[in-house]
């Protein structure tokens, strides 16, 4: 029996067909996403089901290989190892891909790594608080402790052994009073160099600083100021003031750059007697002194005319 040949209406109608159906295709995936024929990332490679009191070590990063259409704001593959079960030991272990977009096909490599399971090692250690910033002139670290006091520093034998130091850093303001931080610790080695390879328990502490002038006392001569001039055919004598000196606390830098104390002005203009008045000392502000008033004693007096000389009488 003859088989029936397909006629060429039927045979353009198919093309036809097939030729509408990938353009629809390619049209749906150009408005899915980005096309790309095979797309690469490396990934962090993650552990999970790690037994309690163990710690692994192993490769930190895989690269995934994906083909298909893959949108920018996708998530790319997940990489992780499963530990479940796994005791002590030197094991070569499968690793998994986390499906999280539309890559028709992904691969991961290597798709099988080596890790070391071991027995986790402890240390407690004191934690360190510091400034990494100086602070400015004039202002000094009063006190510094963290909350809680100690770490515990959990790892391999070897890399436990190396932390000399649990730190807690932290950048202190230029300010007087108490300051509280969140710092991350940080596990150092006796160069003081981070040690990476260990975990650290908890990772965070609370730092509470105090930071306060650094504050000096001094004593500095009083300067009356006198403004204005006596009445006229009077003149100044002499200006007195008690006490001589005055003490001064406050901060060094401000201290440091005065080399006496003025009073308020005294206005004794068109004065034809003496006077006397109590006058505020003036200092910077954030300065204490004491006494806070001095007493200044203005002395005038007549100004003394010229003796007349008198006229010889002549001889005859």
């Amino acid at each position: 029996m003859k088989t029936p040949t397909p006629s060429k209406k039927n045979t353009r109608l198919t093309k036809l067909i097939a030729v509408v159906l990938a353009l629809a295709l390619w049209f749906y995936v150009a408005g899915q996403g980005q096309m790309s024929a095979q797309y690469s990332a490396e990934l962090d490679l993650n552990y999970i089901k790690l037994g309690e009191n163990l710690a692994v070590s192993g490769p930190d990063k895989v690269t995934v290989r994906m083909w298909g259409t893959i949108a920018q704001t996708e998530k790319v593959e997940e990489a992780y190892v499963d530990l479940a079960g796994l005791g002590p030991g030197v094991y070569t272990v499968p690793v998994h891909l986390q499906q999280t977009n539309r890559a028709l096909l992904a691969k991961v490599e290597p798709d099988r790594v080596e890790v070391t399971v071991t027995e986790l090692q402890e240390n407690r250690l004191v934690i360190v608080p510091s400034s990494q910033k100086e602070l400015p002139s004039g202002f000094e670290l009063t006190d510094i402790f963290a909350v809680p006091e100690a770490c515990t520093v959990q790892g391999e034998l070897s890399a436990v052994a190396r932390v000399h130091t649990v730190l807690a850093p932290v950048t202190l303001a230029s300010t007087s009073e108490m300051q509280i931080y969140t710092a991350t610790l940080l596990a150092l080695d006796d160069k003081g160099e981070q040690v990476k390879e260990v975990r650290l328990v908890p990772g965070k502490a609370t730092v509470y600083a105090v930071v306060s002038q650094r504050l000096i006392d001094k004593k500095l001569p009083i300067k009356a100021v006198i403004e204005g001039q006596p009445a006229e055919g009077f003149e100044i004598v002499e200006i007195t003031v008690e006490p001589r000196e005055a003490l001064l606390a406050g901060s060094a830098d401000v201290i440091d750059q005065l080399s006496q104390v003025r009073t308020r002005a005294v206005d004794i203009s068109g004065s034809s007697k003496s006077l006397t008045v109590q006058a505020d000392l003036e200092v910077t502000e954030g300065i204490k002194v004491y006494p806070v008033q001095a007493e200044i004693t203005v002395e005038i007096i007549p100004i003394a005319e010229p003796p007349v000389e008198s006229e010889e009488p002549e001889e005859e």
